[in-house]
């Protein structure tokens, strides 16, 4: 272009001279005749991030350019292989995007790029992590709280008798050991423990959907979460019983309560 100052032609580049004068566009009798962008596409994600709980993963998104507009957008997925990405346009500067993709099992990198029409390029990276393993806890005692615990035992008819309670951190052991005074008498035992399961000392524990506990008396126990829930109580029970039928033998049992191994899933 030329700029004509006191009857002289002064040529000057165009982009140039745009940008001396920090202007986007000239207008001719309120047309634009030329109009410079070097500011590429800002992208949000509208999806969340982080981990998934399902295999699917519903990739959402704004897309802004204020000066050129947008000509087009894309996402790559664990390598450079371009994916076009379908526009629902808002307005002449707005563009919002949604697409299912599906992930791999562990960490996905994924980066969604947007074209304005002045050829500058935006980005915006994300890892999702879709995790369908099952993650075995060590049991400490930040993760498990021994809140209570209780034993008993007895005998039939029986003397020099023996009963003892063994408390430890995950579990109880209530003992009991009596001398038979005649036959078919038995000895019995029972144990309990109540305790508490600190979530929010597991990696990551917002995104933990579910915990298996296998408890020693009961069986296992499954805790369905939401996220939001940072403890879990349980409890556990047990009874035993042992027959001696031979006068002047010792009999004996024990009875074990509480949690012997945790499992926390992402899915």
């Amino acid at each position: 272009m030329s700029i004509l100052i006191n009857n002289n032609e002064l040529l000057v580049g165009v982009q140039q001279f745009m940008n001396s004068i920090h202007a986007k566009r000239i207008y001719f009798n309120g047309v634009e005749v030329y109009g410079y962008d070097n500011v590429a596409p800002a992208i949000a994600i509208t999806s969340g991030t982080g981990y998934s709980a399902t295999q699917t993963y519903r990739l959402t998104g704004t897309i802004t350019d204020t000066a050129s507009g947008i000509a087009r957008a894309y996402y790559t997925h664990g390598d450079s292989t371009q994916h076009n990405l379908t526009l629902t346009r808002l307005n002449s500067t707005e563009a919002t995007f949604s697409v299912d993709i599906s992930l791999a099992n562990g960490t996905n990198s994924i980066t969604v790029y947007a074209v304005d029409n002045a050829g500058n390029v935006g980005s915006r990276p994300l890892s999702i992590v879709y995790d369908n393993a099952a993650h075995t806890a060590t049991l400490t005692t930040a993760l498990i709280t021994r809140l209570s615990y209780g034993s008993d035992g007895g005998w039939d008819y029986a003397h020099r008798e023996t009963r003892r309670t063994t408390p430890t951190d995950f579990y109880v052991d209530s003992y009991t050991s009596s001398q038979c005074s005649g036959t078919g008498q038995s000895v019995w035992a029972t144990a309990s423990y109540n305790g508490r399961i600190n979530i929010s000392t597991l990696p990551n524990w917002q995104s933990i959907k579910r915990i298996t506990i296998t408890r020693y008396g009961t069986g296992a126990q499954t805790f369905n979460l939401n996220g939001s829930l940072s403890t879990v109580d349980f409890t556990d029970s047990s009874r035993t019983t042992n027959d001696e039928h031979t006068v002047g033998n010792y009999a004996s049992t024990t009875a074990r309560a509480g949690i012997s191994a945790l499992t926390y899933y992402y899915t």
